[in-house]
């Protein structure tokens, strides 16, 4: 798997031997896998997040709805079995689902980088150097996070219809900082919330790799490692997300840290009033975590895995190119090899004959020879004797010292 960011990489390669080498860090995968892992879970635990907005914003609305507050609260978690009711827990999930993608990109693209610096010139753990990583990604994926969740929530808590009408009002009423209302909250929930569920999921990694010999997590025990630290996370920042959800639900009006505190006090509750949403606060952020990081892992897989399909493909192109002259000379050598050894089979084959051939061609020549000289002999001493005695020797005797020839019958 991968550590939020590729726990699962360090963490198993660490902890056992046994357990296969980590894919290499490539903050693209991270970005790309964390960017579609994220919209996938958001849309998942969108209408709980909703339920957790109208909660931390039920002063607002009964202020201007004229309700009191225990009946907004009612309604907000009132599903009486009407379908429009239902369907406004719904609202804005697609905004929600593309603005959590491109934000948790930007933090992945942040983390990655922060990582891998680490990694290759520090000495830190792989908990210290995930808290690290998680604290500098809050902070510089906050610029892209909370012009986002401004309009996203102001929609979530029936403030606006939409996130374009929301950005436009906000913006009218009070101009592009107003897109930044509650940042410093936002970072100041951030920074702890992501540095400690990375911190504690990269913990939980080693351990699970400990206690199973190196053996790669299911996906149940994703889930529970990724749900665990994603509800610690949360609950433990639930009271800077109550003064950050009033604040950015009230952006128009240019509110204060110190307003919201005030706020949430004069409603009563004490300091419980900042536990408000608690519940369903960790349950969407440990539900939203654990599916987040069985989707990250997930898709992170197919990306490396393709990765390594096209490197592979890349390797036996080179491969063949390499190999395509000694492919496209082979015929001819092979030709050539073929006809040198006809040609040598030939001459061997030559060579047996040649000998008895160039013998018999030797041996009629001289019998040729030797009767014609024995005929002249014979014209000249009285009769055909001599030649016909030197024949008969040329039978017996060897000619040019290679044996007798055979036999000849006439």
């Amino acid at each position: 798997m991968a550590t939020a960011i590729k726990a699962p990489d360090a963490s198993m390669g660490a902890s056992s031997s046994s357990a296969p080498p980590p894919p290499p860090d490539k903050p693209a995968h991270d970005v790309v896998a964390g960017a579609m892992a994220r919209a996938a879970s958001q849309s998942t635990i969108h209408p709980i997040d909703t339920m957790k907005v109208r909660m931390q914003t039920s002063g607002l609305r009964a202020a201007g709805a004229g309700a009191s507050a225990a009946a907004a609260k009612g309604a907000a978690l009132s599903l009486d079995g009407a379908a429009r009711e239902v369907a406004s827990l719904y609202r804005g999930v697609l905004s929600a689902a593309t603005g959590a993608g491109i934000i948790i990109g930007a933090y992945f693209g942040f983390y990655s980088t922060t990582k891998r610096f680490l990694r290759e010139r520090t000495a830190m753990g792989d908990g210290q150097i995930a808290f690290l990583s998680g604290s500098v990604a809050a902070v510089g994926s906050g610029v892209v996070k909370v012009p986002i969740a401004v309009c996203i929530r102001s929609v979530q808590a029936g403030v606006y219809p939409n996130v374009v009408v929301a950005a436009r009002s906000i913006t009218g009423a009070a101009g592009v900082p107003g897109l930044f209302t509650g940042f410093l909250p936002t970072i100041m929930e951030d920074v702890p919330d992501m540095a400690v569920k990375f911190a504690v999921y990269e913990t939980l990694r080693p351990v699970h790799a400990r206690l199973t010999n190196g053996r790669q997590p299911s996906t149940v025990e994703d889930l529970l490692m990724g749900g665990t630290a994603g509800a610690a996370a949360a609950a433990a920042t639930t009271p800077l997300d109550v003064i950050k959800t009033r604040m950015m639900c009230n952006a128009s009006s240019k509110p204060t840290i110190r307003g919201a505190v005030q706020g949430v006090l004069a409603e009563g509750g004490g300091a419980r009033a900042f536990f408000r949403g608690v519940g369903p606060r960790a349950l969407s952020n440990g539900l939203n975590s654990a599916i987040f990081f069985c989707f990250f892992e997930a898709f992170r897989r197919v990306l490396v895995q393709r990765q390594q399909e096209a490197a592979a493909r890349e390797q036996a192109a080179a491969g063949a190119a390499a190999a395509a002259p000694q492919q496209r000379w082979r015929p001819r050598a092979e030709q050539r090899q073929a006809q040198l050894q006809a040609e040598l089979a030939e001459q061997q084959q030559g060579a047996r004959r040649w000998p008895w051939g160039q013998r018999r061609r030797e041996d009629e020549a001289a019998y040729a020879l030797a009767g014609s000289q024995g005929g002249a002999g014979g014209g000249r001493g009285g009769g055909g004797g001599g030649g016909a005695a030197i024949a008969c020797l040329s039978l017996a005797l060897p000619v040019g010292g290679r044996g007798a020839p055979p036999p000849r019958w006439w």
